[in-house]
């Protein structure tokens, strides 16, 4: 089991930028500063390789503004695939997401666990 206090993450929609003229998608410079927040948080832990895991997600947003916990996930998912914790986020079984109170500059605290699926 690994547990992170990471940043609060950003809206899928500001993580990922969209070029008009040519189609093409890009990380902005908020998703980017944010992986390498979570990159650095990762960098000492144990990885899980190609394991079956689970993750358990509390959101502490940084103001009272309205947001969709679900369009938080995937920024997260793909920082920690970025940072190597495992193999592919593809091996995420489960996920719960909480949101929690306002908590002031915001976090994300998550714990990944292996599981068996035997």
């Amino acid at each position: 089991m690994i547990e992170l206090i990471l940043p609060f993450p950003p809206s899928i929609n500001h993580y990922w930028k969209h070029r008009h003229i040519s189609s093409s998608v890009y990380i902005s410079a908020e998703g980017l500063k944010f992986r390498q927040n979570v990159a650095i948080a990762a960098r000492n832990l144990k990885r899980f390789g190609n394991d079956r895991l689970s993750i358990n997600m509390e959101l502490s947003a940084p103001t009272p503004r309205k947001y969709d916990i679900d369009d938080r996930i995937k920024a997260v998912l793909d920082a920690l695939t970025k940072a190597r914790l495992w193999d592919d986020d593809e091996q995420i079984d489960e996920i719960t997401v909480r949101r929690c109170a306002i908590k002031k500059g915001g976090e994300l605290k998550i714990i990944i666990e292996r599981i068996n699926n035997a």
